[in-house]
């Protein structure tokens, strides 16, 4: 497993220096998952060039977690023996893979890497605990959040922690525009939003002008336990309230064109008259 993740790191590496020769590619992101999260993590500590990094089951070290393993799984051996048999393994991979599993502890790591960083878990998860994510989010040097959920290691992620991961995205890879399915473009620039929560308020705004000011009251966390995503939802607004062009969305914009400091009750409010003067004139 260690010699494997010693592989995937050079792997990802490889494929980075790819990706760097494409004049097409800006920024770059990771997204790992278990072995994938280490990975990442690994990877991250020697390359502060990457945009952003979404770590979803990461564990802290291998040797802690076998121990762990063996208490989870009720493995009926004396510790010494497992002990044993991890020195073992120890020696043989360093003979063969020139890895030393030791120095698979990203807690130490974690404290030199600045990356952004969005941390993921499930709260069932048995075979890599969540006191693993606890403990490298809170040693973790660069800007982080995390966001746990209901499932074990292996359970399908809800729409609400992909809607997490899209965000995070945007705010670290900033894309040129918003992706909008239809005829309808809705193009926001994001890139200097810090703040996730003014985006699900101008998200409920839009839905509130789309039902009625009675329902301008949905807070942004009852938005994203939601199975509608960020995207769907945008559009369906937008289709819904004849948002035809960008200057009918010039209201949540600055004058450098990045999103202004509106809250969502003005926001629906705006959108409501505009739904209001739309139906006077049809």
């Amino acid at each position: 497993m260690s010699a494997l993740v010693g592989m995937r790191k050079e792997d990802l590496k490889c494929a980075v220096s790819f990706l760097r020769t494409n004049k097409q590619v800006s920024r770059i992101g990771l997204w790992g998952r278990s072995m994938g999260a280490v990975t990442s993590l690994l990877y991250g500590a020697e390359d502060p060039s990457i945009a952003g990094m979404v770590l979803d089951s990461a564990f802290t070290n291998l040797y802690g977690l076998m121990l762990e393993l063996v208490d989870v799984y009720k493995i009926r051996v004396p510790k010494f023996t497992v002990k044993m048999a991890v020195q073992y393994m120890r020696r043989t991979i360093q003979k063969r893979a020139k890895f030393d599993i030791m120095d698979l502890n990203v807690v130490k790591l974690a404290p030199k890497t600045f990356i952004p960083a969005l941390f993921g878990h499930g709260l069932s998860d048995m075979f890599i605990q969540p006191h693993h994510c606890d403990r490298i989010h809170e040693a973790y040097g660069g800007d982080k959040s995390m966001v746990k959920f209901e499932g074990d290691h292996n359970s399908p992620r809800p729409q609400s922690y992909y809607d997490s991961v899209s965000i995070f995205f945007y705010n670290t890879l900033r894309p040129p525009q918003l992706p909008a399915s239809g005829s309808n473009k809705l193009h926001v620039k994001i890139g200097t939003m810090t703040n996730e929560s003014l985006f699900f308020e101008i998200i409920n705004g839009l839905r509130a002008a789309k039902t009625d000011a009675g329902s301008s009251s949905t807070n942004a966390h009852g938005f994203r336990n939601s199975t509608t995503s960020v995207v769907e939802l945008l559009s369906e607004s937008a289709n819904q309230l004849s948002i035809k062009n960008d200057n009918d969305l010039d209201f949540l914009l600055d004058e450098n064109h990045n999103l202004s400091g509106a809250d969502g009750d003005s926001v629906g409010l705006h959108l409501q008259d505009k739904t209001s003067r739309h139906s006077e004139e049809s």
